[in-house]
């Protein structure tokens, strides 16, 4: 009990919803995390264990770079009233990673062998943070900020073996203010992307009350990858987002990065895979399930 009244009283309350804002390594990158009603109190010692799993992992968290445009309290609080009001806690996006993604993506590519070689030229999880940082860095540079649309780029992998070198890369380099930080869970990302799209539009409209007029903003959502990522359940990204792209590498003229979308939101995809399961009962065989997942939009639970 005593343990996770500590992990609870280590996060500062805020209107009833629960938002712990912590610094990262050297600085560089806050945590942000959001929650609401997450646990009651009660006497059965078996559940504690479950409690700090859900406060642990099942809260949506989000490492916002320091000094970016979205390190502002006004978007941490965004993220934590959006995510309670969509009711983000505890949803789960399952992401395949190497082997099990190879076999799934074959099964849309109908080319075993073909999908089979991008193993050997993958990058080892050593060198991944470099390459997370020449993305960003990459993007930063061929979206840059016009007159009339300003771009902000957010990081999605559903690792975090790869944060510390990255951070270290941050703090020895340096990135521009645009880059707003990462997530190892997809519907945090989104969320957070609200916020900072609700953000924008409130400074919109408060510029144009004083006369002044202001940039339209574009989200990006870079998904680096090592290995061949797939996201397999039916998934929908918020019309709220607005301007919004997910971009992805390519590899053997095959991306690496595969999402279960709709085909009316393909157009928002950037080097990014549409995967569709080829039947009905090849996913019945591959799942044990008998029905395929229904279309989620993110940062809500199935209706």
């Amino acid at each position: 009990m005593e343990q996770l009244i500590r992990t609870l009283s280590s996060s500062q309350r805020n209107g009833g919803k629960m938002i712990r804002i912590g610094s990262g390594p050297m600085s560089v990158v806050k945590m942000i995390e959001a929650g609401q009603h997450l646990w009651k109190a009660t006497q059965d010692v078996d559940s504690i264990p479950k409690a700090i799993t859900i406060i642990n992992e099942a809260i949506p968290v989000f490492q916002v770079m320091a000094k970016s445009i979205c390190d502002s309290t006004k978007v941490a609080v965004s993220f934590s009233n959006i995510a309670a009001q969509l009711g983000t806690i505890g949803n789960l996006v399952v992401t395949c990673q190497g082997v099990k993604a190879l076999q799934l993506i074959a099964s849309q590519l109908k080319d075993m062998n073909d999908t089979l070689q991008a193993q050997t030229a993958l990058l080892s999880i050593e060198k991944f943070p470099q390459a997370v940082y020449d993305i960003v860095e990459e993007a930063l540079h061929n979206y840059q900020d016009t007159d009339d649309i300003s771009n902000w780029f957010f990081v999605y992998h559903p690792d975090t073996l790869w944060t510390p070198g990255f951070h270290r890369l941050v703090k020895d380099k340096g990135l521009h203010r645009r880059f707003c930080g990462h997530s190892n869970q997809l519907d945090a990302a989104i969320v957070y992307m609200l916020a900072a799209r609700e953000y924008s539009e409130r400074a919109a409209r408060n510029a144009n009350k004083t006369g002044k007029s202001k940039r339209k903003i574009r989200l990006h959502l870079l998904i680096p990858a090592y290995q061949p990522v797939l996201i397999k359940d039916p998934v929908r990204f918020p019309e709220a987002l607005g301007d919004f792209m997910v971009h992805g590498k390519i590899h053997n003229s095959t991306p690496l990065v595969w999402i279960n979308i709709d085909q009316d939101q393909e157009h928002c995809l950037s080097g990014v895979g549409r995967w569709r399961p080829p039947s009905q009962k090849w996913f019945e065989a591959m799942f044990n399930q008998r029905l395929e997942p229904k279309t989620r939009e993110l940062g809500k639970p199935l209706p």
